[in-house]
């Protein structure tokens, strides 16, 4: 093994947290490693990293000691965010660690002291086709939850549940959530199929930045689109935001890009801002929709927010109950103003809670989780489209001007209780 008995890692103290991005075209996400050991100028070490379930990557091999037992790396950490099979996934390694070259697989030995880092992995999607070019994806591993995000009307809160002890993701509550259904959803009235849009401005349907590209990829005119992620180094808690230009087409509903060969400006922006929590069982999103124009409009947005079926049937907890219980269908036509499925509730209630259970016939726990959906202002209604569904569509609706604003807040809260 060489002269070097003994080594050490040191990294700055607000860098336990990295963000790495996975975008094919981004330069590779450096990092500077440097540390000690009591080798010679003659010796030479790797720099390894262990993640929770034990296996070890190499970041580099062949580093000189130099001068004091000193030693020095910078280079990529990609490495790092990436599982067993090579895919990319936000991970935590729970030591990094400078061994004698050749000998990584002693990385456990209290002789190499290094840290743990957590690493979040981000990406622009861009798969050859316009409509990726207004997409990304985040994810984040925390030390109670996890989770990972796609823009507002791709897949929202794609996904996220538990951590397990060992600290891997355990199945998922959350599956598709403060998003959108398509560019729209199917309703039914009796047995009348109701077509209704998923955002609607002024009253004709509308589309955010990734179903406009789908919907209209040969327009002259495509609506602004900007996402934007941070971690914090120090804390792990992360940021994301995101900006959508609304647009219509002259036509709806639009089955096919022939369908609508121009998008058309509706006025109207959304701002979304997501911020998860140091351990990640906290999920709050905000949305702020604003009038581009100076003019005033009215705007309506359904929701979709989506449960993983456990071992039994998804139950929910609606306001103004005490009992968990399967969806019911709604009762009323789609275009009422009361909630569909959910008790009432005084008139000036500002947030409304809902309960969400993968499984209604097994107790709640790391595998079978449960959590909440609070919402703010109150929701125009609430709609289940089938008896025993595994989604909600949460229906928001308001008016902006150039002075006036509305926000959306939703807050998704992890529990095992």
């Amino acid at each position: 093994m060489g002269k070097v008995t003994k080594t050490s890692v040191t990294l700055p103290s607000a860098s336990a947290h990295e963000l790495v991005d996975m975008s094919e075209q981004a330069s590779p996400s450096t990092r500077r490693f440097s540390g000690t050991s009591d080798g010679a100028i003659a010796d030479r070490l790797d720099l390894a990293a262990q993640h929770e379930d034990g296996s070890v990557r190499i970041l580099a091999t062949d580093i000189a000691v130099e001068k004091n037992g000193t030693w020095t790396w910078q280079g990529s950490i990609k490495a790092l965010a990436t599982d067993k099979a090579g895919h990319p996934a936000s991970r935590r390694a729970v030591k990094v660690a400078a061994v004698p070259s050749g000998h990584s697989d002693q990385i456990n030995s209290s002789s190499w002291r290094g840290p743990g880092i957590w690493v979040s992995i981000w990406s622009k999607q861009n798969a050859g086709s316009p409509a990726w070019n207004n997409n990304y994806s985040f994810a984040q591993l925390g030390s109670a939850g996890w989770n990972d995000y796609e823009g507002f009307d791709s897949c929202g809160l794609c996904d996220g549940g538990r951590v397990t002890r060992a600290g891997t993701p355990a199945p998922a509550l959350w599956i598709w959530n403060g998003s959108v259904d398509g560019p729209f959803q199917t309703r039914t009235s009796g047995s009348d199929p109701v077509e209704v849009a998923s955002i609607s401005v002024d009253g004709v349907a509308a589309y955010a930045s990734f179903f406009a590209a789908v919907m209209s990829p040969r327009s002259t005119f495509l609506p602004k689109a900007a996402f934007k992620a941070s971690v914090d180094k120090s804390t792990g808690e992360a940021t994301i935001r995101e900006h959508h230009q609304l647009t219509r087409c002259a036509t709806f509903p639009v089955l096919l890009p022939a369908n609508c060969t121009v998008l058309i400006n509706t006025g109207v922006v959304l701002d979304r801002k997501i911020v998860q929590s140091v351990d990640g069982a906290t999920v709050s999103i905000s949305d702020v929709v604003a009038s581009s124009d100076g003019r005033s409009h009215s705007w309506e947005i359904h929701y979709v927010n989506a449960i993983r079926r456990g071992p039994g049937a998804v139950a929910w907890r609606l306001p103004g109950t005490l009992s968990w219980q399967p969806a019911t269908p709604p009762q009323s036509k789609p275009n009422s103003i009361p909630d569909w499925s959910v008790a009432p509730k005084p008139a000036d209630a500002n947030t409304v809670t809902i309960g969400a259970r993968s499984s209604n016939r097994s107790a709640a726990s790391v595998t079978n989780p449960q959590g909440t959906i609070s919402v703010s202002p109150r929701p125009l209604r609430l709609w289940f489209p089938s008896a025993g569904s595994d989604r909600t569509t949460i229906d928001m609706a308001g008016r902006v001007s150039r002075t006036t604003k509305s926000t959306n807040s939703f807050v998704y809260q992890l529990s095992t209780r």
